[in-house]
């Protein structure tokens, strides 16, 4: 199977802020820590980009167990948007 998981946030700040605190992989857990329980960063992609970082995470969320997965961002047009490929639990 195939899915497409898009998520649209509305918050308070510039697309840089946002960007800055949604690029900090390894602070995941402080800033969701009801979704994010451990993230460890990888690899940190490429210098100054986010394209090829790859991210373990343990996730939780209204769920009655926990996920555990792989991400890679494959693409970003910083601060805009950023596309993941994830592998673990999600496939």
């Amino acid at each position: 199977s195939h899915y497409h998981l898009v998520t649209r946030w509305v918050v308070d700040g510039t697309p840089e802020e946002v960007a800055s605190v949604c690029s900090d992989s390894a602070a995941l857990s402080r800033w969701f820590p009801a979704t994010y329980l451990e993230s460890t960063v990888l690899h940190p992609g490429m210098p100054g980009h986010e394209v090829g970082k790859v991210v373990r995470v343990r996730v939780k969320g209204w769920m009655p167990h926990t996920l555990s997965f792989v991400f890679r961002v494959v693409a970003a047009d910083t601060p805009l948007t950023f596309t993941v490929e994830a592998t673990g639990d999600f496939e």
